[in-house]
C-alpha cells in the first residue's frame, strides 16, 4: 500500500511525518511590469490533499465528541453569517412577543489581526 499515492498519504499520517518535497513550496516569479514583480508559493498537491484529509477527520471527530458547539458557524460546512443572524432575529421576536428584555453584544474585530 505504501506505494500508491493514498498509500504514501496514510503512511504518512499514522507515522506523523511528512516527505520533504511535500513541504516545501516552489516558488514561482513572475514580472508583470519592470517595477511589479509577483511571487507565488505553489505548495504540491499532494499536500494540499493530505491538509484535506486531516482536516476532514479532525472536524469529524470535534462534532463526534461534541467539542464543537452547534451554534458555531465560522469555519463549518452548510453554515454560514445568515444562520447566526436568523439565530439573533429568532431570539429578539420571541423577546419582543414575551415582552421580555434582549441583550446582544458585539465585537468589533476589524483590526484584530492585522500585521501590516
Amino acid at each position: 500500500m505504501p506505494y500508491t499515492i493514498s498509500g504514501r498519504l496514510v503512511t504518512s499520517h499514522l507515522n506523523g511525518t511528512l516527505p520533504q518535497s511535500y513541504q516545501l513550496p516552489n516558488l514561482v516569479k513572475i514580472q508583470l511590469t519592470q517595477q511589479v514583480i509577483v511571487l507565488f508559493a505553489l505548495t504540491s498537491c499532494l499536500c494540499k490533499v493530505m491538509e484535506r484529509m486531516i482536516d476532514t477527520r479532525l472536524v469529524w471527530y470535534l462534532e463526534k465528541l461534541k467539542l464543537i458547539t452547534p451554534v458555531q458557524s465560522g469555519f463549518r460546512k452548510q453554515r454560514s453569517t445568515t444562520d447566526q443572524l436568523v439565530h439573533l432575529e429568532t431570539f429578539v421576536r420571541e423577546a419582543f412577543v414575551n415582552k421580555q428584555h434582549a441583550v446582544a453584544i458585539f465585537f468589533d474585530l476589524e483590526k484584530a489581526y492585522v500585521t501590516t
